[in-house]
């Protein structure tokens, strides 16, 4: 943040966020509020060509309107920009600039101190509810967790345990290293289910969270499976048939270890 005795300058950056072509209309909408339309401007450059608007839909328009328009040509950026003056000033007393590619760049500005702020916040708000962390706030690195851990080393404790059974401190055809290899296959068994339904459920998380943006047409909204793409669908599938063939696998074993 930036004040002088004229002027109060905020901006701030936003990432991972999820935005549709209705999205970026309202948020145009927020971010201009207050300045009159004709100081409005919108811009975009596609395909090596510059459009410019005072509307979003308009601008849309007339970019796949153009004669060079290309809809295998990915389409990056787009810039919003609102000034109000005062009077003979040298200084807005409003300013707002919008730059959206990956991330979403904001820059408020003006004498009107109130207005410069509010801003801001209304546009904070919109964007973490459409899943965009802010830079200075991004969420630190996920530790691992506490069943995964617990999972891991009861997996080592009955292992270790059972090796040390079969491996010469009791005979191997004993009562204590059969119990040992049939508590070691069957407590297995939990574990991986445990393991790969977290595994699971952190890929689609991750999956449906990740940011996009798209200026001709709205995203998906809705639960996990619905946000999440055909790709990640197929491979969250393939991995559910995948675990269970290796617990089958698992079950067949210690059905054979355990036959008299």
């Amino acid at each position: 943040m930036t004040t002088t005795a004229q002027e109060t300058s905020l901006s701030t950056r936003f990432v991972s966020c999820r935005l549709g072509r209705s999205d970026l209309r309202r948020l145009a909408e927020i971010a201009t509020d207050g300045i009159d339309a004709s100081n409005v401007k919108i811009s975009t450059t596609h395909n090596n060509v510059s459009f410019e608007a005072e509307e979003i839909d308009a601008l849309i328009d007339q970019v796949q309107s153009s004669r060079g328009y290309d809809d295998r040509v990915p389409w990056k950026s787009l810039t919003v920009k609102g000034r109000k003056l005062t009077g003979r000033s040298p200084v807005f007393e409003r300013y707002i600039r919008l730059e959206v590619h990956d991330d979403i760049r904001i820059t408020v500005s003006g004498s009107d101190h109130i207005w410069v702020h509010g801003q801001l916040a209304r546009i904070q708000l919109f964007l973490a509810n459409r899943n965009g962390q802010e830079q200075e706030r991004l969420f630190p690195p996920s530790k691992p967790k506490v069943e995964f851990v617990a999972g891991l080393c009861l997996l080592l404790w009955f292992y270790v345990f059972a090796a040390a059974s079969i491996s010469g401190r009791a005979d191997p055809s004993s009562e204590s290293a059969k119990l040992w290899r049939d508590a070691s296959l069957w407590v297995l068994i939990p574990v991986v289910i445990t393991q790969t339904w977290s595994f699971l459920f952190k890929l689609t998380k991750k999956a449906a969270a990740k940011g996009k943006i798209s200026f001709t047409s709205d995203v998906a909204t809705g639960s996990i499976w619905q946000r999440m793409d055909w790709q990640t669908r197929i491979l969250f599938i393939t991995l559910i048939v995948a675990a269970l063939a290796a617990v089958g696998t698992l079950v067949s074993a210690g059905a054979d270890v355990l036959k008299p």
